[in-house]
This record gives C-alpha cells, sequence and structure tokens, in this order.
C-alpha cells in the first residue's frame, strides 16, 4: 500500500510540473501579452480541473503498464533537453498544421480583441 500511495504521489507531483510547462510553452508559441496571462492562466487552470477526473481515471489504468510509464517519462526528457537545448526561432503559428486545422472549423482573429476570448467581428 505505501509504495502505491507514493508512486501515485510523484506521478500526481510531476503531471503539476508537466501542467505549468504546458502552459509557459503556450504562453511563449502564441506571444500571450503578459497582461492577459493571468485570466488565460485562470481558465486553463479551470479547464484542467473540468478534465482532471478523466486523466485520474485514465492514468490508474495505464500506469499498470510500466511500458506506458517508461515512454511518458522518455517523452518529458526529450521534449525538456529539446527546450533547453534548441535555438530561439521566430513563431509562426499559422505554419503549424494543428492551427490550420482548428481554423478551418473555428474562425480566429490574427489580433488579440482586448482581453476577450469570443468576439463577434462584422
Amino acid at each position: 500500500m505505501g509504495l502505491e500511495f507514493l508512486t501515485g504521489y510523484l506521478v500526481e507531483k510531476s503531471l503539476s510540473v508537466d501542467k505549468i510547462l504546458i502552459f509557459v510553452l503556450v504562453f511563449s508559441y502564441f506571444a500571450v501579452p503578459r497582461q492577459y496571462q493571468h485570466r488565460v492562466l485562470f481558465f486553463g487552470i479551470l479547464g484542467a480541473l473540468l478534465f482532471r477526473s478523466t486523466f485520474i481515471a485514465m492514468g490508474t489504468v495505464l500506469i499498470e503498464y510500466k511500458s506506458v510509464v517508461v515512454l511518458l517519462g522518455v517523452f518529458l526528457i526529450v521534449t525538456r533537453a529539446k527546450m533547453r537545448f534548441a535555438p530561439e526561432r521566430g513563431l509562426e503559428p499559422e505554419k503549424n498544421p494543428l492551427i490550420r486545422l482548428f481554423r478551418r472549423f473555428v474562425p480566429v482573429s490574427p489580433e488579440y480583441q482586448g482581453q476577450k476570448f469570443f468576439a463577434r467581428l462584422h
């Protein structure tokens, strides 16, 4: 019981640090202005809380497979190393295939509209 609890605790702590890393990546990738970062972070945390139960349920199933745990650990280490040693490049979100696919279905303004997440442009 003690080892399982410790493993669950360590996984949960590492996922918490991972979420912070993701927020930093998103802020830098989309060049979110500093004045809006708090609001984006607030709603991001609310979204994370909504999905947390699903991720925990999936994690309890996947953690039984040691190979999945090792693969996720290697993925996080490689991602961190790439961030640390990769040269600075200009941001070009419009070239990202995932963002281009998203924009096909959701109209997105090229500029920030104040602190609004959703804005109707005429």
